[in-house]
């Protein structure tokens, strides 16, 4: 029996949704296809709204303009997807939830893009922090796994929990005691005592209350 033209095309190949934890990413010229996220379930989703296309048809072609040092390793596209749906939080713009999910994927390790040398990007720690908690990470050597939500105000620890109260004091704290000129192990040991008075401790580089 023959097989039909529509049955040839629909047999044809196309993007499945990355399932397998730790099956490595590539960079390719489309976004889509570099975060593996089918198109389809992408169309579905958006639907015909043409405000909800904004986000897909910018996307692609903010990533055209840096694809090719992302291919060379000169650009993370980790940190970079991270910058995309933060402006478009700022902005008010929709976007998929794949995109989301993929960026915590990738931030978590479970999921991890190689350039086409086949060097893996990691995630960058304090990417889109506040410079004053990146200031303290630095000085008292803490590499911690907070990041900016995305979709809502604040932080949050990648293992999951609320960490916007962590980052303030932090922050001020921080921003405090290099007002009054302090001494560095000083300014340090100021910011992990408001932590303590606040309920927060860290141990083995994870922040807890």
């Amino acid at each position: 029996m023959s097989v039909s033209s529509n049955a040839k095309k629909k047999a044809k190949p196309g993007f499945r949704f990355v399932l397998t934890v730790g099956q490595p990413l590539h960079v390719k010229p489309s976004l889509l296809e570099t975060l593996a996220i089918d198109p389809e379930l992408i169309r579905k989703g958006v639907g015909h709204s043409s405000a909800n296309r904004k986000f897909i048809s910018a996307a692609e072609d903010a990533w055209s303009c840096v694809s090719r040092k992302a291919e060379t390793g000169d650009l993370n596209p980790v940190t970079w997807l991270q910058e995309l749906l933060l402006e478009a939080k700022a902005a008010s713009l929709w976007f998929p939830a794949a995109f989301l999910l993929r960026l915590r994927q990738l931030q978590r390790a479970e999921l991890v893009i190689e350039d086409r040398h086949g060097r893996r990007f990691r995630r960058e720690t304090c990417a889109a922090l506040p410079q004053e908690f990146q200031e303290f990470c630095e000085a008292a050597d803490f590499r911690l796994d907070i990041v900016p939500k995305i979709s809502a105000y604040g932080f949050e620890a990648l293992s999951g929990g609320d960490r916007t109260e962590f980052v303030n004091i932090v922050c001020s704290t921080w921003r405090d005691t290099a007002s009054r000129g302090v001494a560095l192990a000083t300014a340090i040991a100021s910011v992990l005592s408001k932590l303590k008075d606040s309920g927060w401790t860290i141990s083995n580089q994870r922040e807890e209350k």
